[in-house]
């Protein structure tokens, strides 16, 4: 389902074709930083596989997203920037989330090149919703998929 869902996105925007924009998330809510609290996996919250991992994405104007994650006390991590669009392709299907990976930080850890997430050109489509409070984007994990849960952080 998924694939077909990528595969009829990918035609669209090779096409020309662009989401429509019917979001039930706007960009103003996006706009902040969010952590990552917990996984669902097969429709059930697992453990974190690392829990000193500290994940955060950051969407700022102009429709920019910052994916950054790094080891609790340690100084290395990964970040990157990607340009970012939200929208459905159908009227009544879930919205996506379509980032271009643009910029990757220069002082990455040498491991981050490994990642696909922080290579420069690197697209991705993934569903995307609101449930409560917390942010749901659904992500490929080999031929399943995983769920984050993001909360967004308030201002310091």
């Amino acid at each position: 389902m998924a694939l077909k869902i990528l595969k009829t996105i990918i035609a669209g925007l090779v096409l020309g074709v662009s989401l429509s924009y019917q979001p039930s998330i706007t960009f103003n809510e996006l706009w902040g930083e969010w952590e990552l609290i917990g996984v669902i996996y097969n429709d059930q919250e697992i453990e974190p596989i690392n829990p000193g991992l500290i994940t955060r994405f950051e969407f700022k104007e102009p429709r920019t997203l910052y994916y950054r994650y790094h080891e609790e006390g340690d100084e290395g991590f990964c970040e990157r920037a990607a340009v970012f669009e939200i929208g459905r392709l159908k009227d009544d299907g879930p919205q996506i989330l379509y980032q271009r990976v643009v910029w990757a930080n220069a002082n990455n850890k040498p491991e981050c090149r490994e990642d696909l997430n922080m290579q420069l050109g690197t697209e991705s489509w993934s569903p995307i919703e609101r449930v409560d409070q917390e942010i749901r984007l659904t992500l490929p994990l080999g031929e399943e998929e995983v769920m984050y849960r993001l909360k967004k952080q308030t201002q310091k």
